[in-house]
């Protein structure tokens, strides 16, 4: 039986907090990364 102690709930608080914060900079990281590339392609065509 898991004893759930306040430092692993925190732990783990956090860690779901970061995902939430960095799945949404990362997606728009790399939506603006494919934009990038995709104008550089129709400038250098």
């Amino acid at each position: 039986m898991p004893v759930f102690s306040p430092i692993e709930i925190i732990a783990d608080v956090m860690m779901s907090t970061i995902n939430m914060v960095a799945v949404p900079f990362e997606y728009l990281l790399y939506s603006g990364k494919i934009s990038e590339i995709f104008m550089m392609g129709v400038f250098y065509m």
